[in-house]
């Protein structure tokens, strides 16, 4: 079985050589197709909640609002 390996246990020609072997093995247009459906992702549809507006609202609200008891902080308002 392999080991797992941190990026700290990696060294610089180590990690360009796993970059390499990645970027080779894949096309352009699996790149393209990956974006694309990426692009398109909603949360809220995921969930069943794509015409509820008010929740919608409700959940943006408090997950932006630094002072609520969630684990991120100001770092959404930032990003």
């Amino acid at each position: 079985m392999d080991e797992y390996l941190s990026h700290s246990d990696l060294s610089a020609d180590q990690k360009l050589k796993l970059l390499e072997d990645f970027l080779v093995g894949h096309s352009n247009n699996d790149f393209e197709n990956f974006e694309q459906r990426i692009s398109h992702f909603c949360p809220f549809e995921a969930i069943g909640m794509v015409r509820q507006e008010i929740r919608h609202s409700n959940f943006l609200s408090f997950i932006l609002d630094p002072n609520n008891s969630h684990p991120f902080g100001d770092r959404l308002l930032k990003t």
